[in-house]
């Protein structure tokens, strides 16, 4: 049987999981320009690759910053 988490641990995991989550979105938007260069067409960069759209990104890092606010209370 596995160990059960508490609901206080698991909303703890969540709320650490997404403080890095929004600050990521925001380096990726801040070094669009470096990565682009030093990163081109690498799959983990979804700003160079196209794939997202800074306003996209910076909508995920609000969110998860909300997100993070609202469980770390």
């Amino acid at each position: 049987m596995a160990p059960s988490i508490s609901r206080g641990r698991h909303t703890a995991a969540v709320d650490l999981s997404s403080r890095p989550g929004g600050a990521c979105q925001q380096n990726d938007i801040a070094d669009r320009e470096i990565d682009a260069v030093n990163h081109a067409g690498h799959a983990g960069r979804p700003l160079v690759t196209g794939e997202a759209t800074p306003g996209q990104l910076q909508l995920l890092a609000v969110a998860a910053g909300a997100l993070a606010l609202a469980l770390g209370a």
